[in-house]
């Protein structure tokens, strides 16, 4: 799930998916901002057929890891 949320994170904003880890923060890492997030939310839940992520879960799931918790949480996939 990191390789598939990496590669949606890092064409996003522009770096390589290698640049992204668990350790990741959109915000602090990344410079993205609270509309980068929500835009970046739309195209994940697209991608990976999830519900809609709630907003008040952004500021924790702008950490990676917990991003990528969240989705093999939601998805059932590790992949």
């Amino acid at each position: 799930m990191l390789e598939r949320l990496a590669e949606i994170i890092g064409a996003y904003f522009d770096v390589t998916a290698d640049d992204i880890t668990e350790d990741t923060n959109i915000f602090e890492d990344l410079a993205g901002s609270d509309y980068d997030i929500a835009k970046l939310f739309r195209q994940i839940e697209e991608e990976l057929n999830l519900d809609e992520i709630p907003e008040e879960e952004a500021e924790r799931l702008a950490d990676i890891g917990e991003l990528v918790s969240y989705c093999i949480e939601q998805t059932g996939e590790e992949e």
